[in-house]
């Protein structure tokens, strides 16, 4: 038998001590395996483990690209439909089921803004205004 522990830790304002006017202060609230005997060890965990939403967004970027490119001349209607599914967070597992229609609709609007990024970088290039 195997057992886990798990710490929690509150940071309130944890980064924005004085948030700005009319927003509250930020309050995180980090489960972990790794123990913080004083406040300070607490501080350094949440910096630890701030940047980890960006390393799990880069992450999925990368799959969903390297998904993509193993098609890149023609994607039927299904390999478009889990490409969005990935967009909105569908993992395609098999124990996952069909895609759903949250996951399809947040992957769409997710795809809507990469299109209208593209075309903002192209305009860019081509100095268009």
């Amino acid at each position: 038998m195997f057992f886990i522990k798990v710490f929690a830790f509150i940071f309130c304002g944890y980064g924005k001590p004085k948030p700005p006017k009319g927003t509250d202060p930020l309050e995180w609230i980090l489960l972990t395996t790794l123990a913080a005997g004083s406040f300070a060890q607490a501080k350094e965990l949440g910096r630890w483990y701030g940047p980890r939403w960006l390393v799990v967004e880069q992450e999925a970027a990368r799959v969903t690209s390297a998904y993509m490119k193993q098609s890149e001349d023609v994607l039927t209607v299904r390999q478009f439909w889990r490409g969005i599914g990935l967009l909105g967070g569908w993992v395609g597992r098999t124990s996952d089921g069909p895609l759903g229609w949250l996951r399809a609709w947040r992957g769409w609007r997710v795809f809507q803004l990469i299109l209208m990024g593209a075309a903002l970088a192209g305009q860019a290039a081509s100095g268009a205004k």
